[in-house]
């Protein structure tokens, strides 16, 4: 919880809502309660499916935003193998590099680079 609540302060100093979602599976009615969501800032490893594994599920929910993981596990070639091709933000991570990796997400969606995963 202290990691999502420096992640939402760290998004709040950059001028962007972070909304938290306390479970994966809640997701896409989080999306359908707020459509104007603009990108999709997931942890790798959660309760019950992976970030990859939402992301999937959530298919074209997802399409028209960008997605970025967060994760503290560099290395893996299992998790390397789930996130190919989505912004990967190593924790911990600084204000700039968040702003970095956001701005990176949003400028890749708007030149059709999105994962085949995502749309």
């Amino acid at each position: 919880r202290r990691v999502l609540r420096a992640t939402r302060a760290a998004l709040a100093a950059l001028g962007h809502v972070g909304l938290a979602c306390d479970h994966p599976a809640k997701a896409g009615e989080m999306l359908a309660e707020h459509p104007d969501i603009a990108l999709i800032l997931s942890d790798v490893l959660m309760p019950d499916m992976s970030g990859p594994e939402m992301i999937e599920a959530l298919g074209a929910v997802v399409a028209e935003r960008p997605v970025i993981f967060v994760t503290g596990f560099a290395g893996d070639q299992a998790l390397a193998a789930q996130v190919a091709g989505f912004p990967i933000l190593a924790k911990p991570f600084t204000i700039t590099q968040l702003s970095d990796a956001i701005a990176g997400a949003i400028a890749s969606q708007r030149e059709g680079k999105t994962s085949s995963a995502v749309a």
